[in-house]
């Protein structure tokens, strides 16, 4: 007998075609003949799957669904709008939720290792990175010098007597608020080049963050570009964030001088120690008379990074800000999929609250400053990699893209209307009574596979159609809301901008109560008039 499955599949292929042949079928003789199990004919004889046919026990997606999610693929990939990992993984939750029956238990999802077998189990599928433009950075490193400046470093950590709690670092990171960064998508179509459908704003911003090697995150200041600020820009962003404009919208001296007293407010309640480490660059603005005299002033020691090193040496560039740009290219492509044509400021303020959530964990800021051997203090980490360091080199994750395999379009199951139509009528001209009938339940059966397909896409574009349509409405009434600017110069938050229509609303109140006064202290002297004039006339 054959030793394999495959073997024995080819010969019960040909035992089911003998059987199929003969007047009166003799499944054992014919099992002898071909030597395969007899009662394994049998049930293949009856309508039995194979065990290539049988879909494996634990999967998450019936082949119904697993089919409806590639439909789904394939529409975006088809409209030029190819989605991405995360968005297949959030595609498949979404479909295991709707069919999800027993209100008593939540809902199953999809596990950590569901969308690399998803994938390899449809070689059709590739996956392809959506290029951006990226600068290099290239760096001048020296062992030794980073060896002195870790020794000063630890220097005055030891002198200070300066705890994980009082050691900052704080970076202004530039956005182009409408640009996107790299993603990685999934097609049917290797050699298309991928792009996606939003017009470009290349307007900049800078958010300047300040974080602490236990954790804690400060507020932001977010710099526009523009001369006035917005009233509505405040009813997007959460309280704690600060806004101000500039008309580059890039910060200046008299910003950061304004930001590091808001610092100082921020972090002097929770120092443990009398003073507190900042660790910087050396822009400019961090470098102003000003600036240095209030830190001098108020115990905030400015330990200053070498130059070109912040990419190994910032914990904010090694651990957190790569994150946040990826987070903001995430919010770029879910607006555009949503209908977004340009990402302006009104929509980056709105999606900023969610990225920073997402972005600043308290693991996330300790791993930046452990990776760059500041806390804990390990320098060795940093100097035994300089004589390999490739500051060119493309750490970039490369997919498992599956070999090029010939691309099967013939599909068993039917899934457009016009081949459901068609078999429905094929299964109305069998006759119950000849051979035949067989091959229509077969029939029947995959047009009720592909129908179920069917509805579940049907299901999952008619909630991505009203999620679109709930984000769009939402955007424009942002777009319809007044564009009154505030007359107020330098750092702005939500908090000031609350007082200020409180203010505003008390003086309208009054001016209103005064008008109402006047109008009948106008009615009161007419009713006197007309009074004296009464008794005057004796009536």
């Amino acid at each position: 007998m054959p030793k394999t499955n495959k073997d024995i599949e080819k010969q019960l292929q040909l035992a089911l075609d003998s059987l199929s042949e003969q007047t009166k079928p003799n499944i054992t003789k014919t099992a002898r003949e071909f030597a395969v199990p007899m009662h394994r004919l049998r049930r293949r004889w009856k309508g039995g799957k194979s065990l290539f046919q049988r879909a494996p026990n634990g999967r998450k997606l019936n082949p119904e669904q697993e089919q409806a999610l590639c439909d789904y693929i394939d529409y975006f990939d088809t409209v030029g709008a190819s989605i991405n990992r995360r968005q297949i993984a959030i595609a498949a939750d979404s479909i295991l939720e709707n069919d999800h029956t027993d209100p008593t238990t939540p809902a199953p999802q999809i596990g950590a290792h569901w969308l690399p077998r998803f994938l390899k189990r449809h070689p059709e599928y590739y996956v392809r990175r959506r290029r951006a433009l990226d600068i290099e950075r290239a760096t001048a490193l020296d062992k030794s010098v980073v060896e002195r400046w870790f020794e000063d470093y630890k220097q005055v950590i030891t002198e200070h007597g300066i705890c994980q709690q009082d050691i900052y670092n704080f970076d202004e990171t530039g956005f182009q608020i409408g640009v996107g960064r790299d993603q990685f998508i999934i097609t049917r179509h290797p050699k298309k080049k991928p792009c996606n459908g939003s017009v470009t704003n290349r307007e900049s911003v800078t958010v300047l963050e300040a974080v602490s090697a236990d954790g804690f995150v400060c507020p932001p200041l977010i710099v526009l570009s523009a001369r006035q600020v917005l009233l509505p820009w405040f009813d997007a962003i959460d309280s704690d964030e600060h806004l101000a404009v500039t008309d580059t919208g890039y910060i200046n001296d008299t910003l950061a001088y304004q930001w590091i007293q808001l610092f100082h407010k921020w972090t002097i309640g929770r120092t443990i120690g009398t003073k507190r480490l900042v660790l910087c660059d050396r822009f400019g603005s961090h470098l102003t008379r000003q600036f240095i005299q209030f830190c001098e002033k108020n115990n905030i020691i400015l330990f200053f990074l070498l130059s070109h090193t912040s990419h190994i040496l910032q914990p904010l560039d090694v651990g957190v800000l790569s994150v946040y740009k990826h987070w903001h290219s995430e919010a770029v492509e879910a607006a555009t999929m949503t209908g977004c044509r340009t990402f302006s400021k009104d929509e980056f303020l709105y999606a900023i609250g969610e990225i920073r959530r997402k972005t600043f964990r308290p693991h996330t800021i300790k791993l930046g400053f452990k990776l760059t051997g500041l806390w804990p203090i390990n320098s060795k980490l940093i100097t035994d990699e300089l004589e390999s360091y490739d500051p060119f080199d493309d750490n970039s994750p490369q997919s498992n893209t599956p070999s090029i395999a010939s691309q099967n379009t013939e599909f068993s199951t039917p899934k457009t209307a016009e081949r459901i139509r068609r078999i429905s009528y094929r299964l109305n001209q069998y006759d119950p009574t000849t051979q035949r009938f067989k091959e229509g339940l077969a029939k029947l059966a995959k047009l009720a596979k592909g129908t179920e397909a069917q509805v579940i896409l049907a299901l999952q574009l008619q909630r991505e159609f009203d999620q679109t349509q709930a984000i769009m409405g939402a955007r424009h009434a942002r777009y319809d809301t007044s564009r009154r600017h505030i007359p107020i110069t330098g750092i702005i938050n939500s908090t000031q901008v609350k007082e200020m229509k409180y203010k505003e609303y008390k003086l309208s109140e009054k001016a209103h109560q005064d008008k109402t006064r006047r109008k009948w202290k106008k009615v009161l002297i007419e009713i006197r008039k007309h009074g004296r004039a009464k008794k005057r006339r004796g009536d």
